[in-house]
C-alpha cells in the first residue's frame, strides 16, 4: 500500500483493519485480548487504546515471524500458560 497511514488503521465498513480483528475477538469473550504491535506502534496503540481501552500491547521489535509475534504476546501476559 503507498500510504502514510498503517496498513492496519486503514478503514473498511466504518472501522478499521484492527479494529474488525478485536470486535471479532471479543465475540470469544477473551479474558485478555493482546494485539502484538509493531510498525507505527504508537499510533497503533493509540487507536487501539481509544477503540477498546481493554486491549493490551505487546511491542515486537523485530517483525521475526508469526511464532515469534506469538511469544511477544504470551510475554505479555506473563508466559505461556503450564498445564498442571
Amino acid at each position: 500500500m503507498k500510504s502514510k497511514t498503517p496498513k492496519v488503521l486503514h478503514e473498511i465498513s466504518g472501522r478499521s483493519l484492527v479494529g474488525h480483528v478485536v470486535a471479532a475477538s471479543r465475540e470469544l469473550e477473551p479474558q485478555h485480548l493482546v494485539v502484538v504491535v509493531g510498525h507505527a506502534s504508537e499510533q497503533v496503540t493509540a487507536h487501539l487504546t481509544a477503540a477498546d481501552a481493554q486491549v493490551r500491547t505487546a511491542f515486537q521489535a523485530e517483525q521475526k515471524g508469526t511464532g515469534n509475534a506469538v511469544r511477544v504476546g504470551l510475554d505479555e501476559l506473563g508466559g505461556p500458560s503450564r498445564a498442571p
